[in-house]
């Protein structure tokens, strides 16, 4: 977990919110009602419509709830392993 320095409050959870491409324009109030219902805002991609940020895991249904929101992500990590690396 980590710990936001601004609010106190704890997030778990680093998600990506996809916007409905037919709602592009209106990311940044979006972004705003994101931030309303527990999102701690890292990045608003204008150009993808993905808002990235981090949210306590109770959260993830109000978020989900917010107008224009086509799809609330866990972001996943992935990792390739050296060259030299046996295969596996």
């Amino acid at each position: 977990m980590t710990q936001d320095k601004n609010e106190g409050e704890t997030y778990s959870e680093t998600v990506i919110v996809t916007i409905r491409s037919k709602d592009l324009e209106q990311i940044d109030d979006v972004a705003q009602k994101l931030q309303a219902a527990g999102l701690v805002i890292d990045n608003v991609l204008k150009t993808l419509g993905q808002v990235t940020g981090r949210a306590a895991p109770d959260s993830m249904a109000s978020l989900r709830e917010v107008d224009h929101v086509e799809s609330v992500s866990p972001q996943r990590s992935m990792g390739v392993p050296p060259p030299d690396s046996e295969i596996q």
